[in-house]
């Protein structure tokens, strides 16, 4: 997994999990499974073809929205 990839599906869903952000959960347990379906075919893949990235985008978005409603209380 690269360095992209391993924080975003590994890292975020288990802080998402103490936070019980339930539907993050949901939403990064469903990419990682898209992610390990890609890796798992030993092959080049562009992710584009492989999994929804509109999905993708709107995690990430959500995760960046979380980060600066935290930043805002500091």
């Amino acid at each position: 997994m690269n360095r992209l990839f391993r924080p975003l599906l590994v890292d975020t869903l288990a802080m998402m999990g103490l936070l019980n952000n339930e539907q993050m959960v949901s939403s990064l347990k469903w990419l990682q499974n898209e992610y390990l379906k890609a890796v798992k075919k030993n092959e080049s893949v562009i992710l584009a073809n492989e999994f929804d990235c509109t999905k993708f985008n709107e995690v990430i978005d959500k995760i960046i929205d979380m980060v600066y409603l935290e930043k805002e209380k500091i």
